[in-house]
């Protein structure tokens, strides 16, 4: 899938699909997340890096370590809590995706942000914000130059907007312990689903909008 940045950055300024996307890969259908959300919930933020790949366009995505935290081993795009100094959503972003991949907030131009999510097991409220890649060449020149950090980043993982449009489906995954079914998107052969995957198919709502219009 092919993504025209300046018509997508259009697209996320105005009405969002928000609950109608998320509830398409929502674990539990029905659920309703931000019924939760309460003065004590933390804010934080993830970044969606485009990355432009001939007829496709690649997304940087993350397996977190192995921390016994509520998201351990799960795919999830880089990102964080936001810190006081934070001025801005994407200032979070950027500043947590520098610290566990290596991508320089310099190399990217922020498109705008999705809807935000509820993420009830950690109490945090998630923006998803979106940024496209404005160097050259990335195969030498983005892919090469990040570096993880190997406290919270098991490995980097390359999704693609092709691959996830075209591998969503039911799969059986482990939540806590708990096996379930949920619906998902892959990458590299790894499953993504839960909030990961809900902000990912939003994002392929509002591409898929652009492409209409």
């Amino acid at each position: 899938m092919i993504v025209e940045p300046s018509a997508l950055a259009r697209e996320m300024s105005s009405a969002l699909p928000g609950t109608s996307a998320h509830q398409v890969l929502m674990p539990a259908p029905g659920r309703h997340r931000m019924s939760s959300v309460s003065g004590t919930s933390r804010r934080g933020a993830v970044l969606i890096t485009l990355v432009p790949a001939g007829a496709d366009t690649q997304i940087p995505l993350i397996q977190r370590t192995d921390d016994g935290g509520p998201h351990a081993l799960q795919i999830s795009l880089p990102g964080g809590a936001a810190e006081p100094h934070d001025r801005h959503v994407a200032d979070t972003a950027l500043r947590e995706s520098h610290e566990e991949i290596g991508l320089r907030a310099q190399d990217v131009t922020v498109l705008g942000s999705l809807s935000e999510l509820y993420i009830d097991v950690s109490d945090f409220l998630i923006t998803p914000v979106v940024a496209w890649y404005t160097g050259t060449d990335p195969e030498r020149a983005f892919w090469p130059h990040l570096r993880r950090e190997p406290r919270e980043v098991r490995r980097i993982v390359r999704g693609s907007l092709g691959e996830l449009d075209a591998t969503l489906a039911k799969r059986q995954v482990d939540a806590r312990g708990v096996e379930l079914i949920a619906p998902s998107f892959l990458a590299e052969g790894e499953i993504i689903w839960g909030a990961t995957a809900m902000m990912l198919s939003e994002l392929l709502q509002v591409v898929r909008a652009v492409q209409r219009s």
